[in-house]
């Protein structure tokens, strides 16, 4: 004898789909965050826009008092043998250090990302530290211990008796004190943001550290060791005036001579007054 059948209980008919909520404020709240972000890129750009524009003006007297379209400026710098030699100053260096933070840099974050956290935590702290303290006070410090290291009294110049003095290589090595945190930072969050399967498929089918690294790895932070680099060449415009190093004319990488001495200070008031007498 088969059991009597269960009826089961109907389901329910719904009424009617469920109305979606409706944002009133969505719109407002989408233009406003465009219009805020046109707002960012025109505060960035319009001033360089503004450079590069006034750049063509010939006049001779004020800067922002158009006098037709030259190119006078240019061909000022064209001629003006010490303009060069400070801008090319600035490249070399520029170049030098941008290439040293992004190669330490990138060795840097590839080693950290392996470490344990105890030992990571120091390391991530020195790093954050080098990017917080002023560049001024970077500037100083790293003046003091050359002076006292490879200057004319310094500790190696008194036990090798080989002066070795500041020049390009003091100048390279203090900016890149500083750009390597940089790059650092931008690769590790490139790493951080990776997907580990690829590398794990590689290891599973025997390939080697090595060629996982350029095969896998090395092209998916391409952006972020191209983005430090040019960053770190970037950085080297505004670290440039910390380079307190008077002792040679390599250090020297400012871009108009004029620069070296405020034009108030050009005239003492007793020298306007014999002018004036005169």
């Amino acid at each position: 004898m088969s059991a009597p059948a269960v009826p089961l209980p109907a389901a329910r008919a719904m009424r009617g789909k469920a109305k979606q909520g409706v944002d009133r404020t969505a719109g407002f709240v989408e233009a406003w965050l465009r219009t805020h972000t046109l707002l960012v890129y025109a505060f960035l750009y319009i001033p360089i826009i503004v450079v590069v524009v006034y750049s063509f003006n010939g006049t001779n007297q004020r800067v922002m008092h158009w006098e037709g379209f030259s190119f006078r400026w240019y061909e000022y710098v064209a001629q003006n043998n010490e303009v060069q030699r400070y801008l090319w100053n600035s490249v070399i260096v520029g170049l030098a250090t941008a290439s040293i933070s992004t190669v330490v840099g990138t060795m840097a974050a590839l080693g950290l990302q392996r470490v344990p956290r105890g030992i990571r935590l120091p390391f991530d702290a020195l790093t954050y530290v080098s990017v917080i303290v002023p560049e001024l006070v970077i500037a100083l410090a790293t003046l003091v211990f050359f002076a006292s290291t490879i200057g004319r009294d310094g500790i190696l110049t008194n036990a090798t008796g080989i002066t070795i003095g500041f020049g390009y290589h003091t100048i390279v090595g203090a900016l890149s004190l500083f750009n390597i945190s940089l790059t650092l930072l931008l690769v590790r969050a490139r790493l951080s943001g990776m997907d580990r399967t690829h590398v794990e498929a590689s290891y599973d089918l025997y390939g080697t550290p090595v060629r996982t690294f350029w095969q896998i790895t090395f092209p998916q932070l391409i952006p972020a060791i191209v983005a430090g680099f040019l960053l770190a060449f970037t950085f080297i415009g505004d670290g440039l005036r910390d380079a307190l190093d008077p002792t040679t004319d390599t250090a020297k990488s400012k871009p108009l001579p004029q620069a070296e001495k405020p034009r108030g200070l050009r005239q003492t008031s007793g020298e306007d007054e014999r002018q004036r007498a005169a």
